[in-house]
């Protein structure tokens, strides 16, 4: 699946950590519909200004999406790590973690499941934002 498909879906927002390491860079090109609409709309606003602005704004974005990157990041390790947590310490060993309450260990996958949707959709908002007022994909 290509990350960078602007005909992407809510329904399709749910990122692997692979998919989130090839996110990649940005460069110091200006543009976008932010920076046009700046030099179109207020004459008075230099275009160095304008520039300024989107470069501004290209910052906060990459920061919100690099955000949400590490957060996903952490809860598909952490959603993981509850599995570890039931493991026998030793390899040889039969027995299994004591204490195991299946219902909260359910619940609590469940949960996990559902911050790394909302942390999904977030990266897709944020990554087709960046695009349409960046004018270009999100490398970084």
């Amino acid at each position: 699946m290509n990350m960078m498909n602007e005909n992407l879906e809510v329904k399709d927002a749910i990122f692997t950590e692979d998919q989130l390491n090839e996110l990649s860079g940005t460069t110091t090109e200006v543009g976008g519909l932010f920076y046009e609409t700046l030099k179109q709309n207020s004459k008075q606003i230099k275009e160095s200004q304008a520039a300024q602005l989107s470069e501004d704004l290209e910052f906060a974005l990459r920061n919100e999406v690099v955000k949400y990157k590490n957060e996903l990041r952490t809860l598909f390790r952490q959603k993981e790590a509850m599995i570890d947590a039931f493991l026998p310490s030793q390899t040889t060993s039969l027995k299994i973690a004591e204490g195991f309450d299946a219902t909260k260990f359910a619940a609590d996958r469940i949960n996990y499941g559902v911050l790394i949707r909302d942390k999904s959709i977030r990266l897709t908002i944020a990554l087709n934002e960046y695009k349409v007022l960046i004018g270009k994909d999100f490398k970084g």
